[in-house]
């Protein structure tokens, strides 16, 4: 396994075994591309106290949380954005959401590289946005020995803009954590 693990690198060999351990287990892993997520700051205790009363909905600057039969993210589609207040979290008055002062302790889902990285199929480092527009940057996402991006899962909060703005269709995928 370990050499395994210098060849691919850890992001790629943790993301194909969790794959292959999770299966075999009997477990699903979801990841598709209209994962539901909570809005920051989610208690575990949220179905029980949210009224869905859409005040986390309404504050959100760049209308990442929606409306259904409870306020929910695709961050997938429409990132969240990590605004430096965190508003969603702090306008709920119910107590379903608490609130929020760092993105740290934030986990939405996870994010994990495949085969169809541009970087991979040119065998070079042409592309950096996903590390570019990742908030956490080097920290959170660097490149292996095949350059293909390394979503480190402790730093990685979920929020979605790397997957969504990467111009490769399915190199970065969203997980439900």
């Amino acid at each position: 396994m370990k050499s395994l693990s210098k060849l691919f690198g850890e992001g790629v060999l943790s993301f194909i075994s969790e794959i292959f351990f999770e299966k075999n287990s009997g477990n699903q892993i979801k990841k598709e591309s209209d994962i539901r997520q909570l809005p920051p700051g989610a208690t575990q205790f949220f179905y029980e106290k949210c009224n869905n009363c859409g005040d986390c909905v309404e504050i959100c600057p760049h209308n990442t949380i929606k409306s259904g039969d409870y306020p929910y993210i695709l961050a997938s589609k429409n990132p969240c954005y990590l605004c430096k207040d965190v508003p969603c979290s702090k306008v709920c008055q119910t107590g379903a959401l608490e609130k929020v002062d760092s993105w740290k302790n934030i986990k939405l889902g996870v994010v994990a590289a495949t085969f169809r990285c541009k970087n991979y199929e040119k065998a070079q480092k042409e592309c950096f946005i996903c590390q570019d527009i990742c908030p956490f940057g080097e920290d959170c996402i660097e490149f292996n020995g095949f350059n293909l991006p390394i979503v480190n899962r402790d730093i990685c909060t979920g929020c979605g803009l790397c997957v969504v703005m990467c111009p490769e269709k399915e190199a970065l995928v969203y997980f439900n954590r």
